[in-house]
């Protein structure tokens, strides 16, 4: 009797982000609110601040990891692109705020980013 073997295989694509892969934040009067995160890595993080599509105004920052260190990057209205903060900055991290807000105020944002420092294996 003969066996019949039967491989299945999946092809997995990785897949880019796109322009149109964006994310949406909504920001409140009074309100600071976290839009960008990331760890070691470098780029540019575009954003979109709009009130039902009128350019919005609203101040950001980020908060620099692992010191915490505040990096104020002052008052923007509409479209921003912002430097991801690196180790000229010292940082290794960090988080795009955003506040201020006049009105309920929505956020896009999106980035073109790379892994900025490659941290060796090691093993024990």
């Amino acid at each position: 009797m003969q066996r019949l073997s039967i491989c299945v295989v999946f092809v997995v694509l990785a897949s880019t982000v796109h322009a149109e892969d964006y994310t949406t934040t909504w920001v409140d009067i009074g309100q600071s609110v976290d839009i960008y995160w990331e760890y070691n890595l470098s780029g540019r993080a575009f954003i979109v601040a709009d009130v039902g599509g009128t350019p919005a105004c609203l101040d950001y920052w980020w908060v620099a990891w692992p010191f915490g260190q505040v990096i104020d990057e002052g008052n923007a209205c509409g479209r921003a692109t912002f430097e991801l903060p690196g180790v000229s900055s010292f940082a290794f991290g960090g988080t795009l705020r955003a506040g201020h807000a006049a009105s309920k105020t929505r956020v896009r944002g999106t980035s073109d980013e790379r892994i900025a420092h490659r941290i060796p294996d090691i093993s024990f």
